[in-house]
C-alpha cells in the first residue's frame, strides 16, 4: 500500500491512498504486522457445519446426536452389495424398494447376493424414469455417496443408511 503523508501541520497518521502492496496495513510503512491464519473454531471438522457454543466447549449438534433432528429427512432405495465398504461412491438411489428388486432381477448373474436398502438425505432426490434396455425403473440421475451414518460433510448427492431396518 502506498500513504499520502498528511498535512505537515497537522498530527494526523498517515492514509492509505487505495493503492496496494502486500505486508503493510493502516498506520504507516513502519508497520508491517505478522499475518497468521485464522481458523475458523465454530465449524465441525467431521461434518463441516456450524457448532453452537455450550458453556466452555463448541460441540456439533448434528454430529453428537444419534440421529439428526431434521424436520424433513428424504427416502431412498439402493442396491447393496454385502462386503462393499462404505462410503461408497458411485451408487445409484431408486424411488421404491420394487425399482430395486426388479433393477436386481436385471443384472441377476453379475450380483446374485444383492441386498435392498434404505437410505436417507437431508435434500431431495430427482426422480427420471430409466430409459434404454431397463424400462419403466424410476431412479436418481445422479450417482450418490452413501455413507454409513449421518456423521459426514454436507455436500450435495450424499446420503447415508437408514438405521431403521425394514
Amino acid at each position: 500500500m502506498i500513504w499520502a503523508k498528511a498535512r505537515a501541520a497537522s498530527n494526523r497518521p498517515l492514509r492509505w491512498n487505495g493503492q496496494h502492496r502486500p505486508g503493510i496495513m493502516k498506520g504507516g510503512p513502519e508497520e508491517a504486522p505478522v499475518r497468521t491464519q485464522r481458523l475458523r473454531v465454530d465449524q465441525c471438522k467431521t461434518c463441516h457445519r456450524t457448532m453452537s457454543l455450550g458453556l466452555f466447549v463448541y460441540s456439533c449438534e448434528w454430529c453428537s446426536a444419534d440421529f439428526p433432528n431434521e424436520l424433513i429427512l428424504y427416502r431412498g432405495f439402493i442396491m447393496r452389495i454385502p462386503g462393499a465398504t462404505l462410503p461408497e461412491d458411485g451408487v445409484y438411489v431408486f424411488r421404491t424398494e420394487a425399482d430395486v428388486a426388479r433393477y436386481i432381477v436385471a443384472i441377476g448373474p453379475r450380483y446374485p447376493e444383492a441386498t435392498c436398502e434404505r437410505v436417507l438425505s437431508t435434500r431431495r432426490f430427482n426422480w427420471i424414469m430409466s430409459r434404454g434396455t431397463l424400462r419403466d425403473i424410476i431412479l436418481s440421475p445422479d450417482l450418490y455417496t452413501i455413507y454409513p451414518d449421518h456423521r459426514f460433510p454436507a455436500d450435495p448427492n450424499t446420503a447415508w443408511l437408514s438405521p431403521v431396518k425394514k
